[in-house]
């Protein structure tokens, strides 16, 4: 997230949180200095508003701990929760590309999808295939490393960035490598059968913030990134 600052009463940036924490750290932004992003309404003091590096600084627990979880202090980031049906949208999508990673996978391991050779015709009673072991490994593994890495890096899984959606916290923060491990375990956990899988996403129908269970387990919000709403213009200093 791009961040702008005021400096002699006039707008600078825009800066990543790094730079900022820098120019912070520097003296060049003090607490009294407003600051300002596109997820924000209006311009507020650096003394109000809750960054990363706050915890560290004061001693805390470190930003890869919980100061990037449920419980960090919100800042005034109104978010936009995604529909149901744009997420199932990108549910599918990423769906079919983790299908073509594993069939890739399998064509480059030689290994066959199912146990034993696949009949011609089926007849009434027939025992349906039995996937083989290694695919539900390769399954689990590939879900894994698709989901953790792109959480991690972009907020998003190529589904959600693709219908332009993000998965933050309570205060906007992004995810980390730990809670990006806790939403794919929590996923795991909500669609460990049909009924958990269901009741699971009928819940977001009922909660204002579209909440599915696996977002309650770990503590995300899944939001829609909307265009900029425009810098609001810096308080008058008279």
């Amino acid at each position: 997230m791009e961040w702008y600052y005021a400096k002699e009463n006039r707008p600078c940036g825009p800066v990543s949180a790094e730079e900022l924490e820098r120019l912070e750290r520097a003296g060049d932004v003090l607490p009294e200095t407003l600051l300002w992003n596109e997820s924000m309404t209006e311009w507020q003091p650096r003394q109000k508003v809750s960054l990363p590096w706050d915890s560290v600084s004061t001693g805390e627990v470190a930003d890869d701990d919980r100061s990037n979880g449920p419980d960090a202090v919100p800042v005034d980031a109104p978010l936009v929760y995604a529909d149901m049906l744009p997420r199932a949208a990108a549910k599918m999508t990423d769906m079919v590309i983790l299908l073509v990673l594993l069939l890739a996978a399998l064509g480059i391991t030689d290994t066959p999808l199912f146990d034993g050779p696949i009949p011609e015709t089926f007849e009434p009673g027939d025992p349906a295939p039995q996937v083989r072991r290694e695919v539900t490994v390769y399954i689990l593994i590939l879900q894994a490393l698709y989901q953790i890495s792109f959480l991690t890096l972009y907020q998003a899984t190529p589904g959600k960035l693709l219908f332009g959606m993000r998965i933050v916290f309570a205060d906007g923060r992004r995810m980390n490598l730990l809670w990006a491990v806790s939403r794919f375990l929590s996923e795991l956990i909500a669609g460990f059968t049909w009924i958990t899988f269901v009741v699971g996403c009928s819940i977001a129908f009922f909660n204002p913030e579209r909440r599915a269970l696996h977002d309650f387990i770990c503590g995300s919000r899944v939001v829609t990134v909307r265009e900029p709403p425009g810098r609001p213009r810096l308080p008058s200093s008279g």
